[in-house]
């Protein structure tokens, strides 16, 4: 074979390869990568937890009406459940107020919170964008007002019709001392970590918009209806790591994933998929340091993790659905069947 021949065969091999490479990379595209640069929110994320504050140097009845007009959904919620301080128009909230932010504990936490987030600028883009994301998806759906909050460790996160509350004190790092002086278990200690912040404020607000616990009766049930909303993660977040849309520990995310086909058996094994038992639902989707019955490797929730890839496969072998129609299945065991989940060995 002469020379030129030579670079002919070597340019076709090339090319074949090239073109191999393109289909595999198109088989496999994201189909939530989608283009939103033209995608223009009206959204915005408030500091209630520094407006609150105003309480202890200003006139009480000023700020209460600055918070009533700023926070006209929040503030209530903020003072009747969250806090447990009274209603915004009772006259014996206001000495419970000044008691709690007059307390040395609570002084100091409030310092630590407005030390380690004294801006949310990343927040607030993080949040804008992944809410893109969500009304490119959903355009007839609500955007919540997003607002920040000091709870004391009763809520993470918030949700009403309107607003999606953030507790800004339990993403301090593993490393505030607070944590485990309030007995706080290590495993949740471990996830305090601001980077996981985002991505529990849009799981949550996603399991109030699109989980309904009425539904969840039953093990199949609960873990499909929370896959749903983890399935949506992966449209806000797309190209974002899994183990920070389900809230794992990358080292836990990596034991399902090694492990998947003998999480899948053993659950098959029990026979607990149908089951309406409360232990098998808080065994498989029970926050705990690692599911019962199985290595202490293994993360809690990990009836949720299986749920998420149930809801992927099926979407994977359901190509034409949309993720509002599957969003809207309910049918559990038809999503179990069409969804053709066999995890290798």
């Amino acid at each position: 074979m002469n020379k030129q021949c030579t670079i002919t065969v070597l340019l076709l091999k090339a090319f074949f390869v090239l073109f191999t490479l393109s289909f595999i990379t198109s088989c496999e595209s994201n189909r939530f990568d989608v283009d939103i640069s033209g995608k223009d929110i009206k959204f915005t994320a408030e500091r209630f937890d520094r407006d609150f504050t105003k309480f202890k140097n200003e006139n009480y009845s000023e700020v209460n009406t600055y918070l009533k007009n700023k926070y006209p959904t929040f503030h209530p919620l903020y003072l009747t459940n969250i806090m447990a301080l009274g209603h915004p128009k009772d006259p014996a909230t206001e000495k419970q107020i000044n008691l709690f932010l007059n307390n040395s504990d609570i002084a100091s936490l409030y310092d630590s919170v407005l030390n380690a987030f004294p801006e949310i600028d990343y927040i607030e883009q993080d949040l804008k964008k992944a809410f893109t994301y969500y009304h490119y998806w959903f355009p007839e759906k609500h955007i919540p007002k997003v607002v920040t909050f000091m709870g004391a460790f009763n809520y993470t996160v918030a949700v009403s019709d309107s607003v999606l509350g953030i507790g800004l004190e339990n993403y301090l790092g593993q490393g505030f001392s607070l944590y485990k002086e309030v007995g706080l278990p290590l495993y949740k200690i471990k996830k305090m970590e601001p980077e996981y912040l985002v991505y529990d404020a849009m799981r949550g607000w996603l399991l109030s918009e699109f989980s309904d616990p009425d539904k969840q009766d039953f093990l199949l049930a609960s873990i499909l209806e929370f896959g749903k909303a983890l399935y949506l993660m992966d449209a806000m977040f797309p190209n974002r790591p899994d183990y920070l849309k389900i809230g794992f520990q990358e080292k836990e995310l990596q034991w399902c994933l090694e492990n998947e086909h003998h999480i899948w058996q053993s659950m098959m094994n029990s026979d607990m998929l149908f089951s309406r038992d409360k232990n098998a639902l808080k065994k498989y989707t029970g926050e705990a340091p690692f599911t019962p019955g199985m290595p202490e490797e293994s993360p809690g929730r990990v009836g949720n993790w299986v749920g998420w890839q149930i809801i992927k496969s099926f979407a994977k072998n359901n190509p034409d659905m949309t993720p509002q129609q599957i969003i809207e299945l309910t049918d559990y065991k038809s999503i179990l069947s069409k969804s053709k989940y066999k995890p290798k060995k």
